[in-house]
């Protein structure tokens, strides 16, 4: 699993690519952490999925726990652009009032008219023997 953030006028908006499981989810809950810090300044966390090639119900579960713990303070977009188990798993358990599903980032975004701001990494993290860096 590996992450991005980006600071935006309007949203923070949370790249994520790779698999998140039980391999990564210590990872993904402080990616989260920072995240949701991230966005509590601005209001609103658009997580992007679309890079996501497993995502665990039980990360998916930390994700509206956290989201509930913020709706104060964020409002916590998902973005997957084909419909996917997310999708279904967001709906079922009933976390929608939680995480709003999108299926294009521009459409959350839009409003935006400023520039992003510079991204930083959060974490990168690669599965070993695959020819790729651990953490970063």
């Amino acid at each position: 699993m590996s992450a991005d953030l980006e600071t935006r006028s309007n949203a923070t908006v949370l790249y994520v690519r790779g698999d998140i499981d039980a391999y990564t989810l210590t990872r993904w809950r402080r990616v989260l952490d920072d995240a949701f810090q991230r966005a509590s300044g601005g209001g609103q966390l658009v997580v992007d999925l679309d890079e996501v090639t497993f995502m665990s119900c039980r990360s998916i579960l930390d994700l509206a726990f956290r989201a509930q713990q913020h709706h104060d303070t964020v409002r916590v977009s998902v973005v997957k652009a084909a419909p996917s188990v997310v999708d279904r798993i967001i709906t079922a358990a009933g976390l929608a009032q939680w995480l709003t599903l999108h299926t294009d980032l521009a459409d959350v975004i839009s409003t935006s008219t400023d520039p992003p701001r510079p991204s930083l990494r959060v974490w990168t993290h690669r599965e070993p023997g695959r020819g790729t860096p651990t953490h970063q």
